[in-house]
């Protein structure tokens, strides 16, 4: 239990932005307490708010599954009321059992895409005791209540030169908790306990499918035996009415892809790997088969490349930053082959980073002349991509004739200006969010 607050507890009253040391001992009670107009028996765990902590590394990368408010790990002893929760956080526990934590993130989202926090007229008040008999507290009390955004970072907990503190925080996201957690490649579900316990056909009632709920982060593996994060994300292009192509590790060990463009936002498919040559075909996940798209690219046909050739990239880069934005590069082929004197590859110079992999490079024709695959972080633009011939074999394989597909907004064969090939391009370029 939560000890009293006496008469002359010390209190500290945050404002956003401000922050305060932790007492030495890194154990402390926070008390989440939630007030609305629509009467002090409504059970809000159930409704609309939802509270998790996000346990993260000093690069914000997550060390652990995300602690739901109604999924409680061990290291979290949690009493409460349908108005009223409480933490009782053992740091020093916690950095134990998981050395690499040097954060805690505190966020406050609505369910289920319900709405934004301003409209559900909840106030949420956080008083953490961090005295050793509960003398001493701080008090933060965000603004949700005025807030526009679904979710919202409220509070962070951090390990600076060996001495925990604390920071109030009003960073929101208005695409909701997933879209949050995406910045931080990190897989996050926004459904309610309600909707968590119908349960479904699997009779899986667990926090996001597929997601330990004990606090033992356990990652899958790439092909190549590294720990995957929960949640990435990439770009792909359109190369029929109904189908995309972006790397293999892009689309391997994905649970779950999402593609969205200026054309629309679909679930998308799997429909074959070639690991070899770094590809994947994928399939928009439509009713009836439909062929929903009015924009594709369409691959060089025996163009022979040549070293110093112009081309432009379009890919969606580092969208945690960036946000949702196209991002073109422009540069030349730097090398014919690629490491290693690998013909089915090729060296260029235009920028690239994490996120870009399924980008496509285009000639000055607009024309997919390959696809960029990886980089090499130490050098400067030492980028690789793989040849169209390589994107038409898979395409075959999969019985898909590109010449059935002329894309409809395809330029002539004459060169264009950088900004005309680009504006009829663009539409064709998805980002991926992909989820393990």
């Amino acid at each position: 239990m939560t000890p009293p607050n006496p008469p002359s507890a010390s209190a500290t009253e945050l404002v956003t932005g401000a922050n305060t040391t932790l007492p030495d001992q890194a154990r402390l009670c926070l008390k989440a307490t939630l007030s609305s107009p629509r009467g002090a028996n409504r059970d809000w765990l159930a409704e609309e708010l939802g509270l998790v902590w996000l346990v993260l590394d000093e690069a914000r990368k997550p060390v652990m599954a995300p602690a739901y408010l109604h999924e409680v790990p061990d290291w979290i002893q949690i009493e409460g009321n349908p108005q009223q929760a409480e933490w009782q956080l053992d740091l020093a526990q916690l950095q134990q059992r998981f050395a690499s934590v040097r954060h805690l993130l505190l966020v406050a989202y609505r369910y289920d895409q319900t709405g934004t926090l301003e409209q559900s007229g909840a106030q949420l008040s956080l008083n953490c005791l961090t005295g050793p008999s509960g003398a001493d507290h701080v008090c933060y009390v965000p603004a949700i209540d005025q807030s526009a955004d679904r979710a919202m970072i409220c509070l962070e907990i951090y390990l600076r030169q060996n001495q925990w503190k604390m920071r109030a925080l009003a960073e929101g996201s208005p695409m909701g908790l997933a879209a949050l957690g995406l910045r931080m490649q990190l897989a996050l579900d926004e459904r309610s306990p309600r909707t968590l316990s119908q349960g479904s056909a699997s009779g899986n009632t667990g926090h996001g499918q597929g997601q330990p709920g004990n606090g033992e982060r356990r990652p899958g593996y790439d092909r190549h035996g590294n720990p995957l994060p929960d949640a990435w994300t990439g770009t792909a292009f359109a190369i029929s009415p109904c189908h995309l192509v972006t790397c293999a590790h892009v689309a391997d060990q994905a649970r779950r892809i999402t593609a969205q463009s200026l054309q629309g936002r679909f679930a998308v498919q799997v429909i074959t790997l070639d690991e070899g040559c770094d590809l994947a075909l994928l399939k928009l996940d439509t009713p009836y088969n439909d062929a929903p798209l009015k924009q594709w690219l369409t691959l060089a046909q025996s163009v022979p490349l040549s070293l110093g050739e112009s081309l432009t990239t379009l890919g969606y880069p580092l969208s945690g930053i960036m946000g949702n934005q196209l991002q073109v590069t422009q540069g030349c082929i730097a090398a014919l082959r690629g490491i290693n004197q690998d013909l089915r590859f090729l060296q260029f110079t235009a920028p690239i980073q994490p996120g870009s992999s399924g980008s496509p490079l285009l000639n000055t024709q607009g024309q997919v002349i390959a696809m960029a695959i990886s980089s090499i972080s130490s050098a400067q633009n030492m980028n690789f991509a793989v040849r169209h011939q390589l994107i038409a074999a898979l395409l075959e394989s999969a019985d898909i004739d590109p010449s059935h597909f002329p894309s409809p907004t395809a330029p002539p064969v004459s060169a264009q200006s950088g900004n005309t090939m680009v504006r009829q391009a663009q539409g064709s370029v998805w980002l991926l969010e992909c989820e393990r």
